[in-house]
C-alpha cells in the first residue's frame, strides 16, 4: 500500500536510495542479477532496524561469492544485445572475483507514437564490479567490494510552447560507484562486524530545454554486535550506524543530512513451535527531531504444514534533500517547514499446506497509516507539502499447486489507500492486481508462463486504466554447463 520510493533497497546492507531523486527512489542498474544470491522481500515498516525510508518495506540484495566462471549472451527486439562474464576463485581462507556486464538498445519513443512521435529512444549501459575476502585467522576475516556504472539513456521531454509530452533531443546520463570494506571477528563469545560503505552518483540531464546535473553522495559506518544464531533458543543484535548524504540538485542547491542510529533486535523461541522477535531503534537525523521505532513479530507453527504470522512496526521518513530545496517547486525557493513522515503497520497472516495434497496457501491482511506523509501540490503554488494523514488496508492471497514436472501457481491483492482528510485515492496504487503463472521443469527442458494484471487508479490528472500483460520463456540445458534460453516480454 505504499509507493515504490518508500521501500528502502539495500546491497550487502548498505541503502542504495539515491539521495538526489525528488523521493530518493533507487537506480536498480547498479545490480547485475547474476552478481546476486539472495534477495529478501520484508513487508511493512522496518524502521527500527533499517531507519529512515524503510515504511513500505525492504528489498535487501545479497552479492554472490565468487566461485568458477560464468558467461552470457543474448540478443533480441530493438536492437537490444546484452553481455556480462564473471570469474572468481574461493578457498576455505580467501575468495575474490570480478564481473562485467553491458548492454544496447535501439529502444521505443517513450512518447505517445499516435500524436507523431515515432523517435526510438536508445541507451546503453556497463557496469563492473570486484570483491573479495581474506581470513587472517580462525576469528578474524577482511572483506570489501567495488562496483561502477556508466549509462546513457535518450528521452523524450516537454518542450514549449506547449509543454507537453513530445520527442525531444534530451540525454540521461548517469555514473555511479560503489564501495564497501570491513572486518567480521570473534571475540567474547560474540561476533562483531565493522563497515564502512561509500555511495557515490552522479546524473545529469542535457540536450533539452531544461538541462540541470545530480549528484548524490552517501557514507555509512556501521558496527553491529551479535550473540548466538537464529536457530538459537535466544538471539540478540545491535548496533550503531552514522550516515552522511550530500546532494546537489537541479538548480544548483547544495544541502547535507547526517543521521546517527542506534538499534536491539531479540528473538525467543520459547518452544519449537513458536519464535518471537523484538527490535527498537533510535535515530537522530540533523535537521530533525529524533525518532523512536518498534517493531514486535511472532511466528507460530503448531504442526509442519502449518504457520501462523503476526507484526507490528514502525517506520519514519525523513525528507530528500530535492525535497527541502524544492528544485522542482514553482515559484521557486526552499520549502519551508516540511516534516518527517511516521508511519504505523501491522500484518496477520497464515501459511497451510493441507495433508497430502500437492497444494500450499497463504493469506495475509495489513493495515498501514501514514502520518504527514509527503506530497507534491498539483495545484498552484507548486511545492512539496505534507498530508495529514494517509491510510491503506489490503488482502493479499496466493495458492501454489504442482503435478509432477508442472508447478501452477496464482497471487491476487486488494489495496485500499486513502487520503484521510479528503476521502480521495492516493495516486498509482490499484485496488486490484493478481498473477497467475505456469511452469514446467523438466530434466534438460524448463519454461515459464506468466499472466499479470494491475487494474484501473487513480493518477495526475485523472484515471489510468488498467492492463494485462503475458510473458514466457524456456530454457534447454544443452550440457551441464551450457543454457540456451528464448524469452517473448508483453506477449500479445
Amino acid at each position: 500500500g505504499a509507493a515504490t520510493h518508500k521501500s528502502l533497497i539495500p546491497l550487502d546492507r548498505v541503502p542504495l536510495n539515491d539521495p538526489s531523486q525528488p523521493s530518493g527512489s533507487t537506480d536498480l542498474a547498479l545490480i547485475d542479477m547474476n552478481d546476486v544470491v539472495l534477495v529478501e522481500v520484508l513487508s511493512g515498516p522496518q524502521g527500527s532496524l533499517w531507519g529512515s525510508d524503510a515504511i513500505g518495506g525492504v528489498i535487501a540484495f545479497t552479492a554472490r561469492p565468487p566461485q568458477g566462471w560464468r558467461a552470457a549472451l543474448e540478443g533480441g527486439s530493438y536492437g537490444y544485445v546484452r553481455a556480462s562474464a564473471g570469474a572468481g576463485v574461493r578457498s576455505d581462507r580467501y575468495d575474490g572475483g570480478i564481473s562485467a556486464a553491458g548492454w544496447r538498445a535501439d529502444g521505443i519513443s517513450a512518447a505517445d507514437r499516435r500524436n507523431g512521435n515515432t523517435e526510438a529512444d536508445g541507451g546503453w549501459s556497463w557496469s563492473a564490479a570486484a570483491q573479495g575476502r581474506y581470513s587472517l585467522t580462525d576469528r578474524l576475516a577482511l572483506f570489501g567490494q567495488v562496483r561502477r556504472l556508466q549509462a546513457r539513456s535518450d528521452t523524450d521531454g516537454y518542450p514549449p510552447p506547449a509543454f507537453t509530452f513530445a520527442d525531444t533531443a534530451e540525454v540521461a546520463r548517469n555514473a555511479t560507484w560503489f564501495g564497501q570494506a570491513g572486518a567480521e571477528a570473534r571475540a567474547l563469545g560474540l561476533g562483531h562486524r565493522l563497515t564502512w560503505a561509500v555511495w557515490d552518483i552522479d546524473r545529469s540531464n542535457l540536450g533539452g530545454d531544461f538541462p540541470a546535473t545530480f549528484t548524490g553522495r552517501r557514507q555509512i559506518a556501521r558496527y553491529v554486535v551479535t550473540r548466538g544464531a537464529p536457530d538459537d533458543r535466544f538471539s540478540a543484535q545491535a548496533g550503531l550506524d552514522y550516515q552522511t548524504d550530500r546532494a546537489s540538485v537541479s538548480d544548483g542547491t547544495r544541502l547535507s543530512i547526517a543521521s546517527t542510529g542506534l538499534f536491539a533486535v531479540a528473538r525467543l523461541r520459547p518452544t519449537p513451535a513458536l519464535s518471537l522477535t523484538a527490535s527498537v531503534r533510535r535515530d537522530d537525523p540533523s535537521d530533525f527531531s529524533p525518532a523512536v521505532t518498534g517493531r514486535l513479530a511472532g511466528v507460530w507453527s503448531p504442526r509442519e504444514d502449518l504457520a501462523f504470522t503476526a507484526a507490528w512496526g514502525q517506520g519514519f521518513k525523513t525528507p530528500t534533500i530535492s525535497q527541502l530545496a524544492c528544485d522542482f517547486c514553482f515559484p521557486g525557493g526552499p520549502s519551508a517547514g516540511l516534516r518527517p513522515e511516521h508511519a504505523e503497520g501491522a500484518e496477520a497472516g497464515l501459511r497451510w499446506r493441507p495433508g497430502r495434497l500437492p497444494l500450499r496457501l497463504q493469506v495475509t491482511a495489513w493495515r498501514l497509516r501514514v502520518r504527514d506523509q509527503i506530497d507534491f501540490s498539483a495545484s498552484f503554488p507548486f511545492r512539496y507539502a505534507n498530508l495529514k494523514e494517509t491510510r491503506s488496508r489490503g488482502v493479499e492471497a496466493a495458492a501454489e499447486q504442482w503435478f509432477g514436472l508442472w508447478r501452477l501457481r496464482e497471487t491476487y491483492a486488494w489495496t485500499e489507500a486513502v487520503n484521510v482528510a479528503t476521502g480521495e485515492a492516493l495516486l498509482r496504487v490499484p485496488r486490484h492486481a493478481g498473477s497467475v503463472t505456469l511452469g514446467y521443469e523438466g530434466r534438460r527442458l524448463s519454461g515459464l508462463a506468466t499472466v499479470r494484471a494491475g487494474g484501473p487508479q487513480a493518477d495526475a490528472g485523472g484515471r489510468r486504466p488498467g492492463f494485462i500483460v503475458a510473458n514466457v520463456s524456456a530454457a534447454w540445458a544443452v550440457t551441464r554447463d551450457l543454457d540456451l534460453t528464448a524469452r517473448i516480454e508483453n506477449l500479445t
